[in-house]
Order: C-alpha cells, then sequence, then structure tokens
C-alpha cells in the first residue's frame, strides 16, 4: 500500500489534513436500491392521526409521509399541546415523541390514559431513540401500545397504521419488542 499526507497550518485559521491512499479494488458491490415502504391497506378510510413530535423537520417528514398515505394529521409540538388536543378532538391513532419540552410523550401518554375525553381507548404509539429494553418497558408502563425507535422505520410505522383501525390490542399484537424491566 502507498499513499501520502500532508497538513497545511495557518496561524489563527485552522489546519487541513489531507491524504491519498493507494489501494487495490478487489470488488464493487452494487447496493440494491431501498423499495419506499407502502402502508398495508387499512380498514374503514384514511385515519385521523395526532402525530406529536417537537423537532419540526422530524414533524415535517412524518406529516408528509402519512399525508402521502392518504391519513389526516393534527399536530403537537408538545405533550401539554397533545393533551389538550386529546380532551376534546377524537382521533383513530396518536404518535407520541417521547423527549418533549414542556410535558414528555410519557406524562402525555399517561395523562391520555386517565382521561375521560375521546381518546381513552386510541391506540398510542410512542416514538424515540431511547431504544433500550427499559425505555421501551416505561412506554408501555405509561399507557402505549408500540413502541417505535428512531431513526424511524416506515415500514413498522405502517403496520402500526394498519392495525389503528381495529383498536389497541391489534396494535399491541404487533409489537415483538415488548420488553420488560
Amino acid at each position: 500500500m502507498g499513499g501520502e499526507i500532508g497538513v497545511t497550518s495557518s496561524s489563527g485559521t485552522g489546519s487541513t489534513f489531507a491524504f491519498d491512499l493507494e489501494v487495490e479494488v478487489i470488488a464493487w458491490e452494487v447496493e440494491a436500491a431501498a423499495e419506499s415502504p407502502a402502508a398495508p391497506e387499512t380498514t374503514g378510510g384514511p385515519l385521523k392521526i395526532l402525530l406529536v413530535e417537537d423537532h419540526p423537520v422530524n414533524r415535517m417528514i412524518l406529516e408528509a409521509w402519512m399525508r402521502s398515505m392518504g391519513h389526516d394529521c393534527a399536530m403537537a409540538e408538545s405533550g401539554r399541546i397533545a393533551c389538550d388536543m386529546a380532551e376534546t378532538t377524537p382521533f383513530d391513532l396518536i404518535v407520541m415523541d417521547v423527549n418533549m419540552p414542556v410535558m414528555d410523550g410519557l406524562s402525555a401518554t399517561r395523562a391520555i390514559r386517565r382521561s375521560q375525553g375521546p381518546n381513552l381507548a386510541v391506540p398510542i404509539a410512542v416514538l424515540s431513540a431511547s431504544a433500550r429494553p427499559e425505555d421501551h418497558a416505561l412506554g408501555f408502563a405509561a399507557g402505549a401500545d408500540a413502541y417505535l425507535d428512531k431513526p424511524v422505520d416506515f415500514a413498522t410505522v405502517a403496520l402500526v397504521l394498519s392495525a389503528a383501525p381495529t383498536g389497541r390490542s391489534a396494535v399491541q399484537a404487533l409489537h415483538l419488542r415488548r420488553a420488560t424491566a
């Protein structure tokens, strides 16, 4: 193996490091193009989904994908806003980020499950980058019916969307990663 390494530095500005390597390519592997997962058919038509996510880019991506599947989305950027919306507006599914300012998703999930509002029995899927078994256990203990890990796997979200019209038990039955503390 051969090559070169170099550095240029300028006082007060910084340094740039560069290297060139001469290597033999044994074989190039062509990756198969990733398929965009399609949502399975749902019963009862488009869903009315409450999407709760504090990060605007994540919210925009999830909303665009769900709307492309024909579903109607209402948005909230905190658990507090989600609870206020859930007190008066019925939804078919709530997708709730866990880590948010003002009120986190697990506190909001517990509040919705305790309320007598129209969403007491609506499936709730929590969404988080915290994917340890104990995080999953906390989500289910709070009243979530599914725990979706970030980065989002849209095929898994599609499964949740397909099960949501038939209720919480159908969404719970999908989840193979139920963790116990």
